[in-house]
């Protein structure tokens, strides 16, 4: 697992955000959000534009859900 700055992405393609490949982790959150939640995220792009999309909460460490496999 390795820190992205950056991901191209030619305009009409799409990129997959998944466990166990390119994902999103969040630090020092509320301790009010709890693993399972479900909510948006919303991406801004270099130009300005946004797309937001839904996600699910999961957490790094007791509950893998779905995560096998990944080394951290």
């Amino acid at each position: 697992m390795r820190k992205v700055d950056s991901l191209p992405l030619e305009s009409g393609a799409s990129m997959v955000f998944a466990p166990g490949g390119l994902h999103v982790m969040a630090f020092n959150l509320s301790p009010d959000l709890k693993t399972g939640s479900r909510g948006e995220l919303t991406v801004t792009f270099s130009d300005g534009d946004k797309i937001s999309m839904p996600l699910e909460l999961t957490t790094m460490g007791g509950d893998t859900h779905g995560m096998e496999g990944m080394q951290h």
